[in-house]
């Protein structure tokens, strides 16, 4: 036992391995022989450690063709059988390695694992407009990479013309992405504030509050006292329906938020308060689980926001900006 054990070409169990290079050139040992009957378990036949363990580390790989020669599997070729890119007779021959091999077996299995719709993913995502600067420099790029002379300098083609434009380009457009990106991601505070507030609300906390006229009007009265002067927009034709208007604070910084409960899904919040900055349209910002619509009319800074709903925010948003949306307790006492 001691002397099996010892030796590498030999199975505990005691089955045996595959001949290696070594036996085939010494002529000794014949393929299946038992290892308690094989003289390759002499300690003078023992082959090298090199030779065995090189045959170990190939084993995953490959696998006996009918002449006898190995037959490589790639990961290349398991990917390529994964997308159904494989000819018919890599199809074949992949199919016969996991067949025989196991090591071949779990690599096709965990590249079946990693076959995610990546490309479905991103085609559903609402990617943002062109920047406008870019949309009116990128026609004068692209005219001058084509018209790029072309003929020879000395020998050399002056093809270096069209590369760098393509470079400019490529630089401005991944510039422009980039800016783009950040101006996304990079929520004011008094957003990110109010987004943690909204992610609180679930249908329950809405859906026994009836609208109170009295309480709204009295708000809205002190929130104009407070610098912060603004509307209740009537979204009945949209589903959703008015349940009240609070003031809140955010460093000292009156908030009001103006809530409503869809038919269906959580509810959206329309929230205004101070910040001067440059009047804008809505844009779209994704603040963990919280989708809002965000723009500022110069005075006063807007979010639409809500988690689960249904509701177009930025349709929306656009329509509040633009001043399409009538005024609730107006349209109500037109109505009446």
């Amino acid at each position: 036992m001691g002397r099996r054990e010892n030796n590498p070409d030999c199975d505990p169990r005691g089955a045996a391995l595959p001949p290696s290079a070594d036996h085939r050139q010494e002529g000794g040992d014949v393929p299946g022989t038992p290892c308690s009957l094989r003289k390759s378990c002499d300690p003078g036949n023992i082959p090298s450690r090199k030779v065995f363990y090189g045959y170990r580390a190939a084993e995953a790989r490959q696998l006996s063709h009918p002449n006898g020669r190995p037959m490589s599997v790639e990961d290349t070729d398991l990917l390529a059988y994964v997308d159904g890119r494989i000819s018919p007779e890599g199809r074949a021959r992949v199919e016969a390695a996991v067949a025989s091999s196991p090591a071949v077996a779990r690599r096709l299995a965990a590249m079946r694992a990693s076959a995610l719709p990546y490309a479905e993913a991103f085609e559903r995502q609402a990617l943002p407009p062109m920047p406008a600067h870019l949309a009116e420099h990128l026609p004068g790029l692209l005219r001058v990479s084509a018209t790029a002379p072309t003929t020879a300098l000395r020998g050399r083609p002056r093809v270096w013309w069209g590369a760098a434009a393509a470079a400019v380009v490529t630089f401005v457009v991944c510039g422009g992405a980039l800016k783009v990106w950040m101006e996304k991601s990079a929520a004011s505070p008094w957003v990110e504030a109010v987004a943690s507030y909204q992610e609180l609300y679930a249908r329950e906390t809405l859906s026994s509050i009836t609208a109170d006229q009295a309480l709204t009007q009295k708000v809205l009265s002190d929130s104009r006292a407070a610098g912060v002067t603004v509307s209740i927009p009537d979204l009945r034709s949209t589903g959703l329906e008015f349940k009240r208007v609070q003031r809140l604070s955010f460093r000292g910084q009156p908030v009001i938020q103006i809530v409503y409960l869809p038919r269906a899904g959580d509810p959206v919040a329309l929230c205004i308060t101070r910040e001067s900055s440059v009047p804008g349209a809505p844009r779209f910002q994704q603040i963990g689980p919280m989708r809002a619509a965000v723009w500022h009319d110069g005075a006063l800074g807007y979010v639409l926001i809500a988690k689960n709903t249904p509701v177009d925010l930025m349709d929306l948003g656009r329509r509040i900006s633009n001043g399409a949306i009538q005024n609730l307790f107006t349209a109500v006492l037109n109505a009446g």
